[in-house]
């Protein structure tokens, strides 16, 4: 009877030349494979766990398994034998967080919760790139990061793009310079002062010209531009 074995081992952390169920189990224990498989035989079980330890998301296998692990200590990693090709997958999304800090690489916190996130690349101009937990993060530069960076007379107003448990111009981006006395930023144009919640900014036409005037803030234009799922 053949065994369906998986066919590439490539995680450089579990030690070589032993046997692949001494490897198996080694490999489970620094990993913490703690979940049940769904896959029949115990070998395809074994194979899967191997699978879910050593290997790669894209590595060749043989034969069909599928398993995932319990979570660790909220994500749930998945492994899938299929037509030759090995699929691992990573789901955070039951995973509550106060910062980005609490997730896996590739995912922000979003309103509590881990949720996946563009990976790295360009934003379009003026907005910069800013690397954030794996990704990119596109918000506008802004005008300060504190009053002192301002004009004599005017203070500094946090933008919205703002990373969890952050208010302040000392870490938001798209922050304004302007005269003291209006509210915060959240009803201007997003292509000035960013999004909230990690959206991403869909701008439309230019940006509007905007400031503080007698307490109120009032722009050249009506915002066009709105928020968007990243």
């Amino acid at each position: 009877m053949r065994h369906t074995l998986f066919s590439a081992f490539s995680r450089g952390s579990c030690l070589t030349g032993c046997t692949a169920l001494l490897c198996f189990v080694q490999c489970v224990s620094e990993h913490e494979i703690l979940g049940d498989a769904d896959a029949g035989s115990g070998a395809q079980t074994s194979a899967c766990y191997e699978a879910l330890a050593r290997g790669t998301d894209g590595d060749p296998c043989t034969g069909s398994f599928s398993c995932s692990t319990g979570p660790r200590p909220c994500c749930v990693w998945t492994a899938v034998c299929n037509d030759g090709s090995l699929t691992i997958t990573e789901d955070c999304a039951s995973c509550a967080c106060e910062g980005d800090a609490d997730c896996a690489e590739g995912s922000w916190c979003v309103a509590g919760r881990c949720a996946p996130c563009a990976t790295l690349g360009d934003c379009v101009f003026p907005d910069i790139v800013v690397p954030r937990n794996g990704c990119s993060w596109c918000v506008p530069l802004g005008e300060c990061g504190s009053d002192e960076e301002c004009y004599p007379g005017t203070i500094c107003y946090a933008g919205q793009a703002c990373p969890p448990g952050c208010a302040s111009p000392s870490c938001c981006f798209g922050n304004l310079c302007d005269a003291p006395g209006c509210a915060a930023t959240d009803e201007l144009d997003c292509g000035l002062v960013g999004c909230a919640d990690s959206l991403r900014c869909d701008v439309v036409g230019a940006r509007p010209d905007c400031s503080c005037t007698s307490g109120r803030w009032t722009c050249s234009t009506d915002s066009t531009s709105a928020c968007v799922a990243p």
